[in-house]
């Protein structure tokens, strides 16, 4: 069985096809939290299906809590984990399963409602009491969440992780690497509110401004991308000497990285955008029916009174 490498051990040169699906690693301090994640949904789940009057049934925010828990999954217990210590493209896969595909998903579902249910009755009246408006958890999170603190953040993250010896630190130490991932996917989680706005932080932030908050955010991640794709030589020194692992060299597997970051990455940002857009183009109509509705009601009475 692969195990997790680090510093400058890499892993035996793969041929095939079968080398990379046989490279499952999954360990507990994976599985563990990930177990967590998904069990307190499902048991607040059932409890609050059992208060209500008739069954919720299943519909998109499970949908969206199941692919994102996926996500996590698959870039941190799956063959990509194993292999991105050796390829840099089977990084940059694992960062965006984390960041554009996980932590939107997870904040699409909406979860913490359904979480809370899951824990006991006291704990569960404290933390929706520091949930709050005037609570302190509801304070950091208006923090954090505040459009121009996430942007900040997550750019900020994105960077410092991308830079060399950050980068190559985290591949050479098991705790750091973990760090990186978990600040790289909580950087998302905080970027991605202000767009979607689970509750208990709706968002209030018009939807023009949140494609300009999109667009700054893809903006930076082409320019990112295209350092990485276009640099004379190799920018992350961990990949130096590492095998040919179906006959990839470092150069090809440092431009394959970048355009995965440059190509994907842009497509999954005008993914959101275009979202976002028929978000806002149902929410105007909306608007404009009720808008209708009380036109409508306010000429009934208009009528009824003059007759």
């Amino acid at each position: 069985m692969l195990h997790l490498h680090i510093g400058h051990e890499h892993l035996p040169r793969a041929q095939g096809l079968g080398d990379f699906l046989a490279a499952w690693d999954p360990d507990l301090y994976t599985l563990i939290p990930l177990a967590v994640l998904v069990g307190l949904y499902l048991l607040g789940r059932w409890r609050l299906e059992r208060r209500a009057k008739y069954p919720a049934g299943r519909g998109l925010g499970d949908l969206f809590y199941l692919g994102g828990a996926l996500a996590l999954f698959a870039a941190l217990a799956s063959p990509i984990d194993v292999y991105a210590g050796d390829l840099f493209f089977m990084h940059m896969v694992q960062h965006l399963l984390l960041v554009m595909v996980a932590a939107p998903l997870l904040m699409l579902a909406n979860p913490l409602s359904r979480a809370l249910w899951a824990f006991p009755q006291g704990v569960r009246r404290r933390l929706g009491g520091a949930l709050h408006r005037s609570g302190p958890l509801r304070w950091v999170l208006r923090w954090v969440t505040a459009p121009v603190a996430a942007w900040l953040v997550f750019a900020i993250t994105l960077w410092v992780w991308h830079t060399p010896a950050p980068y190559d630190a985290a591949l050479g130490s098991e705790a750091l690497h973990a760090f990186e991932h978990l600040t790289m996917f909580g950087a998302a989680v905080i970027f991605w509110w202000p767009v979607i706005g689970p509750a208990p932080m709706r968002s209030h932030l018009p939807h023009p401004l949140r494609f300009l908050y999109l667009f700054l955010a893809l903006f930076q991640n082409i320019i990112l991308g295209a350092i990485l794709t276009f640099a004379d030589g190799p920018v992350y020194s961990h990949y130096q000497g590492v095998p040919a692992h179906w006959g990839i060299g470092s150069d090809s597997d440092q431009q394959l990285g970048g355009v995965l970051m440059w190509i994907p990455g842009t497509m999954m940002y005008f993914t959101a955008l275009a979202v976002l857009f028929f978000a806002w183009l149902d929410q105007e109509d909306r608007r404009a029916s009720q808008r209708r509705r009380a036109e409508e009601a306010r000429r009934r009475y208009a009528a009824e009174t003059a007759t």
